[in-house]
């Protein structure tokens, strides 16, 4: 009967196993934007999207590639999609921007702050944990709400400049490597595995955009 169906349609049994299967994941796994995992070491190895962005990319921002070492928004937006294909390439090109603007205005190395965008949400907007942790750079609602920054806690530039708000407030009170442990952890910092983590991701970031095979 099936089979029946598809002379109807016009179609072959062959197409239909390609269609269902390009839309299939290998492993059987079902994905989620809410719930897939992604670890620092995992988001360098997916396949590299080359964006289309547009002339203007860097317009409405101060040039910051000679005091951030040539580590630009555009550099940084490379890496975003190749973390995360799904972003569009306004998306990237939000997120750079705004990494890059908020790393000067609070005086945060950008390669840092996009390590801990990396290893918090894997580059997803849209990201909320199971405590109730929001966005890029997974802020609390209630470590966001004293901030009263426009929009909400998933939109892309409240979310980057909450995030750097505390992570920049951590260090200057306790020094970089409890500061960024404590932005995890709160006070009660249980190890250095989370620190690790995104000094792994830093390390794979200057690797990933010191390759000009990338841009």
């Amino acid at each position: 009967m099936f089979a029946w169906y598809l002379r109807l349609l016009g179609l072959s049994m062959g197409v239909v196993i390609f269609l269902f299967t390009a839309e299939t994941p290998l492993s059987g796994a079902t994905f989620s934007r809410f719930e897939e995992s992604q670890t620092a070491s995992s988001w360098t190895s997916a396949p590299h999207k080359r964006l289309d962005l547009p002339r203007n990319f860097t317009e409405g921002r101060e040039d910051s590639s000679e005091d951030q070492g040539n580590f630009d928004a555009l550099k940084v937006a490379a890496q975003v999609v190749n973390a995360n294909p799904f972003l569009s390439d306004r998306e990237a090109t939000r997120i750079g921007n705004a990494i890059i603007r908020n790393s000067e205005k609070y005086k945060l190395d950008p390669e840092l702050v996009l390590a801990v965008v990396l290893v918090e949400s894997a580059a997803r907007p849209w990201a909320r944990s199971s405590k109730g942790a929001r966005g890029l750079m997974q802020v609390m609602p209630h470590m966001a709400k004293p901030l009263e920054l426009a929009g909400h806690l998933n939109t892309i530039e409240s979310n980057i400049e909450a995030g750097c708000i505390i992570l920049s407030g951590n260090i200057r009170r306790l020094g970089e490597e409890d500061g960024i442990s404590t932005y995890f952890w709160g006070q009660n910092i249980r190890g250095g595995g989370y620190f690790n983590r995104v000094e792994a991701a830093r390390t794979q970031i200057r690797g990933f955009h010191s390759n000009k095979e990338n841009f």
